[in-house]
Order: C-alpha cells, then sequence, then structure tokens
C-alpha cells in the first residue's frame, strides 16, 4: 500500500519544477512511494489509474523521461523527472537483475553467479546414429530444430568430426532475456522427464532417448567437439553481467536521448529569445518610423503652404501689374485720341494759312504803299531783330489779316510746340508699350517658374510616396529621412545655421539607421539559413520515416502511412451489397472505386469554388457539379462524402500531378501526424516486439 499518495493535479509553473521536482525525489527515497512491487517488478507510484503497473526497470525509465521531456503540466512533469532521477540514482543496483529475477524464479537451485554460455545456447547429446559408407550419420539439426520448435530455437548445430556424426548438437537461443526464458524451459523439459545433464553423467543405461541441458561453464571447459563449439561461439557470462550491460546500454541511450532533447530544448529557447528581440526591436523601429512619417507629413504640408502663399503671392502681384498695365493702355488711349484730334485741327489750321498766304499776297501787289512799308519792316527787322523771312512774312500776313478778319492765335511757333508736345506723347506712349510688354514678359516668365516648381513639388510628393508604398521597414524610413534633408536643402535661407544644424542632425539619424537596418539584415538572413537547415533536416527525416512505414500495414495501427486522394474499394463494398447484392459487390465497388478513381485524377474535372472568409480566399467543394449530383444520386450521401474528401485531399496535397502521394497520417485522431508522433510510434512498436521475442 503507498503511504501519503500524492495525487492531487495542480498546475505549476515551469520556474517551480526543479524545487517541486527535488521535494518528490526526497520523498521517494524516504519511501513514502512504492516503485518496486513484492516479485522484482517496476510499478509508477504517480499513474495509478493505468492499468499496467508490472514495468520492467528500462521500461519505467524510459516512461518517467519521456513524460518529464514531454509538454504535460508542470505538477505531472516534476512528478516523472523526480521518479526518473530516482530510477538512475537509488535502484539502478536492482536494475541488472530486475529482468533475470524472474526467469531464475522457477529454478531456485541455480547460482545466481553461475556461468553460462552467452549468446545462450543448449547442449543435445545421445543423438541415435548409424554407420554408413565408413562414417556415423544422424539426424540432421533442421529435424532437431523441428521436435524443439516449442522452445523457439534459431538453429540446430549438428557436430561432426572426422568419424562422421558425433551424436552431440549445440541448439542457438536468440540474445535476449526471451532467449533465456526458452533456454531455461528447454533444460526444465528435459530435466522433468529425467533426462537432463544430472541424468546423463549417472545413467550407465541410457538408452536411445536425447538428453539436453543449457550450456554453462564446464562445457565450455569440455576438450571435446562441444567445448570446441562452445569457445569458438560464446562467451561465459553470468546473468548479473549481462543484466548490467544492457542496462549499461539503456541508460547510455537514455541519457543520450535526454541530452540531445535538452540541447533542442536550448537551441528552440535560444530561437525564441532571438525572435523576441527581433520582434521588439521592429516594434520599436515600426514607432519611430510612424514619428518620422508623422514629421515627414507635417514637412510637406508646410512645404505646400508655402507653395500655395507663394502662388497666391505671384497671382496677386500679377493682378496688381494687370491693373497698372490697362490704367496706362487707357492713359495712351486718351493721349492718343487728343493727338489726332490736335493733327486733325493742325491740317485744318494748314489750310486755312495757305489760303491767308494767298489773300496777303494779292493784297500786296495790290497795294504798293503796303509793300514799301513791309520792305521797310524787313529792314527794321534785319537790324534790330533779326527775325525771320517767315516771321515778318507772318507778321504782316497777321498785320493784313487782321484786317481782312484772319485769326490771330494761329501763329508757326504754336504749331511747333504742339508737334513737339505730340513727339513727346508718341515717345511717352511707346515707352509705355515697351514697359507693358517686359511686364507681360515678366509675368509669363514667373508663371512658368512658379510651374516648374510645382511640377517638380508634385514629381517629388509622388516619388516619396511611391517610395513609401514599396519600401519596407528601415529602408522605408531611411528613404524617408533622405526626403526630409532634401527638403530641408531647399528651404534653406531663412535662417540657415538652424537649418544646416538640424540637415546634420538628420544625416547622423540616417546613417545610425542604415548599420542598424545592415545589422538586422545580417542576423535575419543567419536566423533563415539556421531555419531552413532546420526543416530540411526535419523533412528528410520525415521522408525516410514515410520510406521505412511503406511496407508495414496500418491495419489496427495508430501511425501509419496514407495515400492522400486515393480511394479504398472497402468504402464501396457496403453500398454495393445493399443495391446489388452480396454475389455482384465485390465486382461492382472494384469498377465503381476505379472509375471514380479515374475521374479524380482528370486534371480538367475541378469542382471547386473560391470564397473569400475574412480576407482569406478559399476552395471548396462545388456540390451543384453534375457529375458530384449524379454519384450523390447513385450511390448515396456515404460514397459523396468520400469522394468530396478524396477530391479535397488530392486538391491540397498534389494538385498538379492529380495522382495519390504517401503521407504520415494518425489514424486514430484523423489528421496528418507530426514526426515527433511517428518516432514515438516506431520506439513503441521496436519495445513490444522486443519484449515479444
Amino acid at each position: 500500500m503507498e503511504m501519503d499518495q500524492c495525487s492531487e493535479e495542480f498546475e505549476i509553473s515551469d520556474s517551480d519544477i526543479p524545487d517541486y521536482e527535488e521535494k518528490l525525489y526526497r520523498r521517494l527515497q524516504q519511501g513514502h512511494f512504492i516503485v518496486r512491487n513484492t516479485n522484482g517488478s517496476f510499478r509508477c507510484p504517480f499513474c495509478p489509474g493505468k492499468k499496467k503497473q508490472d514495468y520492467a526497470y528500462n521500461e519505467l525509465l524510459q516512461h518517467a523521461t519521456g513524460i518529464g521531456a514531454s509538454n504535460r503540466n508542470g505538477n505531472v512533469k516534476a512528478k516523472h523527472r523526480a521518479l526518473a532521477k530516482y530510477l538512475k540514482e537509488d535502484m539502478v543496483d536492482h536494475a541488472a537483475s530486475s529482468q533475470a529475477v524472474a526467469l531464475q524464479s522457477k529454478s531456485s537451485k541455480r547460482n545466481s553467479n553461475e556461468q553460462y554460455v552467452f549468446p545462450w545456447m543448449g547442449i543435445i547429446v545421445n543423438v541415435q546414429t548409424e554407420y554408413k559408407n565408413g562414417q556415423y550419420v544422424g539426424e540432421s539439426g533442421n529435424r532437431l530444430k523441428e521436435q524443439l520448435s516449442r522452445f523457439h530455437p534459431l538453429k540446430v548445430y549438428s557436430l561432426w568430426n572426422f568419424r562422421g556424426h558425433t551424436g552431440n548438437a549445440i541448439v542457438d537461443f536468440s540474445k535476449d532475456w526471451n532467449g533465456f526464458r526458452d533456454a531455461m524451459a528447454f533444460e526444465n523439459h528435459f530435466e522433468a522427464e529425467h533426462y537432463g545433464e544430472k541424468n546423463w553423467l549417472e545413467n550407465k543405461d541410457r538408452g536411445s532417448e536425447i538428453y539436453g541441458w543449457m550450456a554453462r561453464a564446464d562445457d565450455y571447459n569440455n576438450p571435446g567437439p562441444i567445448g570446441d563449439h562452445l569457445r569458438k561461439n560464446g562467451d561465459l557470462k553470468t546473468v548479473d553481467d549481462i543484466a548490467n550491460e544492457e542496462s549499461r546500454k539503456t541508460n547510455s541511450l537514455v541519457a543520450n536521448l535526454a541530452s540531445e532533447i535538452e540541447v533542442k530544448n536550448k537551441l528552440l529557447l535560444e530561437s525564441e529569445c532571438k525572435n523576441t528581440e527581433t520582434t521588439l526591436s521592429l516594434d520599436k523601429m515600426m514607432e519611430e518610423r510612424d514619428s518620422l512619417v508623422h514629421i515627414y507629413n507635417e514637412e510637406i504640408k508646410k512645404m505646400q503652404q508655402l507653395a500655395r502663399d507663394h502662388s497666391r503671392k505671384i497671382i496677386v502681384e500679377n493682378e496688381k501689374l494687370r491693373s497698372e498695365l490697362d490704367s496706362k493702355r487707357q492713359e495712351l488711349e486718351v493721349g492718343r485720341k487728343q493727338l489726332d484730334e490736335l493733327v486733325a485741327k493742325n491740317d485744318t489750321d494748314k489750310r486755312k494759312l495757305d489760303a491767308d498766304k494767298k489773300k496777303v499776297f494779292s493784297i500786296a501787289a495790290a497795294v504798293p504803299k503796303a509793300l514799301l512799308m513791309w520792305s521797310q519792316l524787313r529792314a527794321m527787322s534785319h537790324r534790330a531783330c533779326h527775325f525771320s523771312y517767315d516771321a515778318i512774312t507772318f507778321w504782316g500776313a497777321r498785320m493784313f489779316a487782321g484786317r481782312e478778319g484772319i485769326p490771330t492765335e494761329t501763329s508757326v511757333t504754336e504749331m511747333k510746340i504742339l508737334r513737339i508736345r505730340n513727339e513727346l506723347k508718341n515717345s511717352s506712349l511707346e515707352l509705355a508699350t515697351m514697359s507693358k510688354k517686359k511686364a507681360d514678359e515678366e509675368v509669363l516668365r514667373l508663371l512658368e517658374v512658379h510651374q516648374k516648381e510645382k511640377e517638380t513639388a508634385v514629381n517629388k510628393i509622388l516619388h516619396l510616396e511611391r517610395q513609401l508604398d514599396q519600401k519596407q521597414k528601415l529602408e522605408l524610413e531611411i528613404q524617408q529621412m533622405q526626403g526630409q534633408l532634401k527638403i530641408m536643402k531647399h528651404m534653406e535661407g531663412e535662417d540657415d545655421a538652424a537649418m544646416k544644424k538640424k540637415i546634420d542632425d538628420m544625416t547622423e539619424q540616417l546613417r545610425e539607421k542604415v548599420e542598424e537596418m545592415e545589422g538586422l539584415e545580417d542576423l535575419n538572413q543567419t536566423l533563415i539559413v539556421k531555419e531552413r537547415q532546420s526543416n530540411d533536416e526535419l523533412q528528410d527525416a520525415r521522408k525516410e520515416l514515410i520510406n521505412g512505414l511503406k511496407d508495414i500495414g496500418t491495419v489496427r495501427a495508430t501511425i501509419g502511412i496514407k495515400r492522400m486522394g486515393e480511394l479504398d474499394m472497402k468504402q464501396f463494398l457496403p453500398i454495393c451489397k445493399q443495391k446489388f447484392g452480396k454475389d455482384e459487390a465485390e465486382s461492382s465497388s472494384a469498377l465503381y472505386c476505379s472509375h471514380w478513381q479515374d475521374e479524380l485524377r482528370k486534371p480538367s474535372w475541378h469542382p471547386f469554388k473560391v470564397i473569400t472568409t475574412e480576407g482569406i480566399c478559399k476552395e471548396i467543394i462545388q456540390e451543384d457539379d453534375e457529375k458530384l449530383q449524379v454519384l450523390k444520386e447513385d450511390l448515396g450521401e456515404e460514397i459523396f462524402n468520400v469522394v468530396t474528401t478524396a477530391l479535397l485531399e488530392m486538391n491540397e496535397y498534389n494538385p498538379s500531378g492529380r495522382y495519390p502521394i504517401p503521407e504520415l497520417w494518425n489514424f486514430k485522431e484523423n489528421k496528418k501526424a507530426k514526426l515527433q508522433e511517428g518516432i514515438q510510434y516506431i520506439l513503441k512498436q521496436w519495445k513490444t516486439h522486443k519484449r515479444k521475442r
């Protein structure tokens, strides 16, 4: 009866497992839990609900080590780790003899230190022989093996010498404990029939029956053919020696496996730590990226606002110049009209003056006194005032014309003044026209410069936006910082010192980000290479496991090989029995299975439709497909599900080739098996097969 059975199943953290394991280990040492049964076998005190409670030492050690390294909760792992430690350190003395105790219990007369020939061998003597053709002949080894088949011998060797058959034979048994049990049963059988080694040595009248016993040290040292064969093919060992040797091998294997598991767990933990560090670094960098994007957007907004203000200022200046130009144009138009009026008036006055001149000359010819006076006046003008001929003429004309009613306001001087004024106005008009032309050219030039600056700014903005879409993570940050530097360089002039310092700071940050990105890229590349190597190793191991399990049947097997996309005739058999009867069921099911397997392999038949669920596209069976509807009406819902399942498997595992491929499968849970499950299943089958032998 167990003392203080600890059956509570509470959850503990991974950090508390070592303390709880040490506590349970001390309680195991103090005898609070029963580990060894009265018959010499072992039991697991922490699995009271399991039917099997008669483990061998190696089986219990493997059970405890496996659960201790599994993904169970912390309580279960700590218990089984403590049990494994107790078995390795405190029960190792009992392990060597635990497997031999049950076998030796039937023969209490045997000494535990007695030496046997290993591999286990039996000796047969008194085999009947007869003399033929100059030598002795007897029963062959195969004949004797058939007679001893209930003891499962591996082979029987008949011993010969120069005279022929010696009447002796050697029986080989398997090297494991099953072979020892068979050898002991072989010896006990002959002893029970009084044909054992003791009877052989004591009886003088031995008759025609064969005698047999298990080979030991005295047989090994026999100088005859029996001893020669034993010395040539075996060694002397005690049961304890063999048990200890096997225990050492098992412990070494368990230790190696535990070491490999520990190394794998350590590598996994390191990978997780590196992944966590990389994730945190990327999160931090993304936050910095968001901050830089915000700053960049603010700078772009400022730049766009400056461009808009500059454009608005140019437009206002253009409007002002245009209004001034219009006012100048109006003034010039008014001056032109006045000039035209003056020219017209000048022409009229000139015509009147010519008419007056004609009248003056006609009057002068008619009045000599007037001419005399005119000549006197002319002489006086030469002497005194040097008036010109025209002036005297006009003065005289005015004098005479005054008499005749000619206007006194018009004169040559006034006409020259008017002409000068008109020339000045014409010159002013030309200057105004030239100023207007220059102003128009300047406006056009400013508009072109503004348009180019605007296009350049828009192109830069579009270019930066494309870079924001294409680049990722740190590369995007670098491009954004470069864009900001360019913007700052274009904006220099307002506060050159502050802007230069800001540009230098941004350049330094950009250099640091580039170096950080290169380091992260190297680390990421290294992790990718390691991940690919690990994945390649796992894939190769999975392929080897699949190839190894191909020839093993999957009937009643938990882990095996399933051909994905392949139909089984047995699935059609029940439906065909109902539809066609037992006589035609097998042939009909074979025909249906072959027909639909051919349909599955046709690339032209693709009864799928694509649906989008939460942004993820997925292919599902199109149930209204014509062939599937015919199948459903012909063979029913069950076969319909079988064929659609095979269709989905074919589409998932080999959509291009459309032929079945092998896959490691968990038939118990009806899902794809992990590599770890396959290896554990193979080890379990190997141990079961080993125990049976």
